[in-house]
C-alpha cells in the first residue's frame, strides 16, 4: 500500500467504504458497475482490460464473447444465461464461462446482469497458472451494502502468503480464497486429453461429443485431472 497517501485519505475522510482502500494498493483495481453502459458489448471487454492492468503478464488480445443458455441450470421455470469469454495471451487462447443473468418466462422478467465477480477473473488465473506465477487474482467485495443494484467490487493480485495475511476476522478487506496448488497448465490439460483419447477412454463418444467435452474443459477452472476427465466425458 501507498501508506502515506492512504493515511492522508483517511484523515481527509475520502475513504467511504473499506473497498476504497484498494485505490491505494498496488496490483488492485475497483470495478463499479455504475461507471459502465448496460450492454455487454460495451462494457465486458473494458472490464477485462482493466483487470489485465493489475499485472503486465495478463495483457491480452482478440477479446471475444458470446451469451449462451446454461442447459444444465435451466428448466421450464427459469432460464440461466452465461458469458463465454475468450482471449489470446502469450500465444495461447483462454476461455472462461461465468454467470450472466436469469430469465423467468412466466414473469417475462430478467434478473440484473452485469458480470459474475466471483468467476470472470479466473480466466486470468489460468494465465498465471501457465506462467507458474506466485500470484493469483482474488475477488474483494464491498461490505454492508443493502441494495438490489449491482455492487462495486475489487480484484487484487496476492501471493499465497499475502492471502493468508488478509484472512483474519479483523481485516477490512477479505479476499476470496484461491487455489495456489500446482493445477494442470493449459499444455498439460491438452496432453492429458490426448492421452485419454489414445487409451480409448472416449471410445463410447462421437467426435462431436468429444469436441463438446473439450470445450467444456476449456471454459471451466480445472483443479485436477479428475475434473478434466469428467468434463471430457459429459
Amino acid at each position: 500500500m501507498q501508506d502515506q497517501n492512504l493515511i492522508a485519505a483517511i484523515e481527509n475522510q475520502k475513504i467511504k467504504n473499506p473497498i476504497d482502500m484498494l485505490s491505494y494498493c498496488s496490483k488492485a483495481i475497483i470495478i463499479n458497475p455504475k461507471n459502465y453502459a448496460n450492454e455487454p458489448e460495451k462494457y465486458l471487454e473494458l472490464v477485462h482490460q482493466k483487470t489485465a492492468t493489475i499485472l503486465p503478464e495478463l495483457a491480452f488480445t482478440n477479446f471475444e464473447f458470446q451469451i449462451a443458455l446454461d442447459s444444465i441450470m435451466s428448466d421450464e421455470d427459469d432460464k440461466f444465461y452465461d458469458f463465454i469469454v475468450s482471449i489470446q495471451s502469450n500465444g495461447r487462447k483462454y476461455k472462461q464461462k461465468s454467470f450472466y443473468r436469469m430469465y423467468t418466462p412466466s414473469k417475462n422478467k430478467y434478473s440484473l446482469g452485469f458480470i459474475d465477480s466471483q468467476e470472470y477473473y479466473k480466466i486470468f488465473n489460468k494465465i498465471l497458472t501457465d506462467q507458474h506465477s506466485p500470484y493469483r487474482l482474488h475477488q474483494i467485495t464491498a461490505y454492508n451494502e443493502d441494495t438490489n443494484e449491482e455492487k462495486t467490487f475489487g480484484i487484487m493480485a496476492l501471493t499465497k502468503e499475502q492471502e493468508k495475511a488478509f484472512q483474519n476476522s479483523e481485516s477490512y478487506l477479505v479476499p476470496s480464497s484461491e487455489d495456489f496448488k500446482n493445477k494442470p497448465t493449459t499444455l498439460q490439460i491438452e496432453k492429458a486429453i490426448e492421452a485419454y483419447t489414445k487409451l480409448g477412454l472416449f471410445s463410447n463418444l462421437t467426435p462431436e461429443q468429444i469436441n463438446l467435452g473439450k470445450e467444456k474443459v476449456s471454459q471451466q477452472e480445472n483443479s485436477n485431472y479428475n475434473q478434466i476427465l469428467s468434463a471430457s466425458q459429459t
